[in-house]
């Protein structure tokens, strides 16, 4: 296991929430946005 920004493995489970958008063009993949909830992750790590 490894440090995740300065804080060691817990063992506990997080929950992560994260927001994805993706835009198609002639049937392929063209763009993905992405954005992830890192504050609530680090909420979690340190209490």
């Amino acid at each position: 296991m490894q440090t995740y920004m300065g804080v060691p493995p817990t063992g506990r489970k997080l929950r992560f929430t994260s927001c994805d958008i993706f835009r198609v063009a002639e049937g392929k993949f063209a763009e993905h946005w992405g954005m992830g909830d890192i504050a609530g992750v680090m909420a979690q790590l340190r209490s």
